[in-house]
């Protein structure tokens, strides 16, 4: 009798014990009790931090313990091969693999996606309760907003240079839809891995990528030939521009300097004119004069042989100048 009721006390301890449950210190722990969470006083699950706990125990009580620093990494489609091996070939068919999407202009490409993300800390109960698998339901979601998104573009945006803007679009959409179907998760980064175009039409996408490396490479060309022209046409521009100013400067100059002199020149005849008392107009005819005939002498003098002419009659003079001189 009393082996049978410490028998029966250690089944007793070893069911209370049962109730002991441990959290570690990365993780956090969510207390079901009869089957229901245990809230806190705003109805969100309560997490029980790291540590030994205790709570009635098995199968009164069950802990669901989550890492909320965790990233997690799911991909969506796992992209094209450059070969089909003879166990692939006849491979069990999964939907999470599904790389295949076509394009808005009716061309198919392999598209392979890589989305991290990690539990919301305010979104464990969610991520726990609110439905059965989030990670498949987050890889759903993926799906159907690559699919549309894709559909509305061209084979050239999504495999070619929209390839970022077609992740940013993928990203914001997916942000959006976890929240909406309350997954409880936080989308951390939408990366598009890999975008390939299907086996048997790869050499007719490696040609149209070669030419359009050509195209933009003969564009480039044309645009720095354009702009070499363009900068020559500027420099000789710029140097009729410099020439004619040095002209017109030069000009001014000069043209400044004569009225200048011919002001100075009509300043002393008058000055003269005040002094001596004579008229301006004599003043002047009498300077006239006598320039003309310092120029006279300037010339004269300059001159290895004179002629004199007898004024009055009509002379008839020719120069006649000898070849070499």
């Amino acid at each position: 009798m009393k082996r049978q009721k410490v028998i029966v006390a250690v089944i007793l301890a070893a069911w209370l014990a049962s109730g002991l449950y441990i959290v570690r210190g990365n993780e956090r722990g969510v207390v079901r009790r009869c089957g229901k969470a245990v809230a806190d006083a705003d109805g969100r699950p309560r997490l029980v931090g790291s540590g030994l706990h205790f709570d009635l125990p098995w199968p009164f009580s069950t802990v669901d313990r989550v890492n909320l620093h965790e990233i997690r990494t799911v991909t969506l489609g796992a992209g094209a091969t450059d070969e089909v091996s003879d166990s692939a070939f006849l491979r069990e068919f999964e939907p999470t693999d599904r790389s295949q999407v076509l394009t808005g202009d009716r061309n198919i490409l392999h598209v392979k996606v890589d989305i991290q993300y990690r539990i919301a800390a305010d979104g464990v109960g969610d991520f726990l309760f609110a439905t059965i698998s989030p990670e498949r339901r987050l890889l759903q979601l993926a799906e159907a907003a690559l699919t549309e998104l894709v559909t509305r573009a061209g084979v050239d945006a999504v495999h070619t240079y929209g390839r970022a803007a077609l992740q940013r679009e993928l990203g914001g959409r997916l942000l959006a839809d976890v929240t909406r179907h309350r997954l409880g998760i936080e989308i951390e980064s939408v990366a598009i891995d890999d975008v390939r175009p299907p086996i048997r039409v790869k050499a007719a996408f490696l040609d149209v990528n070669d030419a359009r490396a050509d195209r933009e490479k003969f564009i480039q060309s044309a645009l720095a030939s354009e702009q070499q022209a363009q900068e020559r046409s500027r420099g000789e521009a710029r140097r009729l521009m410099d020439e004619a100013e040095t002209y017109r400067d030069q000009e001014m100059s000069a043209a400044r300097a004569s009225a200048e002199s011919f002001e100075r020149i009509v300043a002393q005849l008058r000055s003269e004119s005040d002094r001596s008392g004579e008229a301006y107009p004599t003043v002047r005819q009498r300077a006239l004069q006598r320039r003309y005939y310092e120029d006279l002498q300037q010339i004269l003098s300059t001159v290895s042989s004179k002629v004199v002419l007898e004024t009055g009659r009509q002379v008839d003079v020719t120069i006649v100048r000898e070849p070499g001189k």
